[in-house]
């Protein structure tokens, strides 16, 4: 049983289509083709969402200059991704991050490198998988979800990076 935490985004719902899961948004329901959970990062309860084998933390603010500006991106980049993992103790996180988290030098890649250390200090080593893409286009989605999916299925542990450059020069090579 897979979860996928943010729906909306293009990746989430794109990976929710992928997985055949349920996914959660923040918006009105009935507005998609899957199935989905109402649950708003900054307000809900982990409580609310059903069981899950598998977790995939897909929902953010990624706009930087919101980060930057925002007080309340912290508690929706960082903390309510924390409390979810924390409420599931045996489920396995695969926690989408970003390269940014490398940097440090934004509000945004600040936020995802606290998460991350907050989430392997709440989940240890052994049930987290955080995978830092670069900038997603829009024609290799699928292959992230592809090994999004793939990382999620053999429970992988530790920190990849996915850069969508390196699929499209496999695909340019084919």
């Amino acid at each position: 049983r897979n979860l996928v935490i943010g729906g909306d985004s293009k990746l989430g719902n794109r990976l929710a289509f992928h997985l055949h899961a349920p996914s959660t948004t923040r918006r009105e329901l009935g507005n998609f083709e899957k199935p989905e959970i109402y649950y708003d990062l900054a307000k809900s309860s982990p409580n609310t969402l059903p069981q899950a084998d598998v977790i995939y933390l897909c929902a953010a603010i990624t706009q930087f200059r919101i980060c930057e500006i925002d007080f309340d991106s912290y508690l929706v980049n960082v903390d309510a991704n924390i409390r979810i993992a924390g409420h599931f103790k045996t489920s396995h996180i695969v926690y989408i991050s970003s390269e940014a988290a490398q940097w440090n030098a934004t509000a945004y890649g600040m936020q995802k490198r606290s998460c991350e250390q907050g989430l392997l200090a709440t989940c240890g080593y052994d049930r987290l998988c955080v995978v830092r893409p670069n900038k997603i286009a829009p024609d290799t989605l699928d292959d992230l979800c592809d090994y999004l999916s793939r990382k999620g299925n053999m429970r992988a542990a530790g920190t990849f990076t996915w850069k969508s450059e390196n699929v499209v020069q496999q695909q340019e090579a084919a």
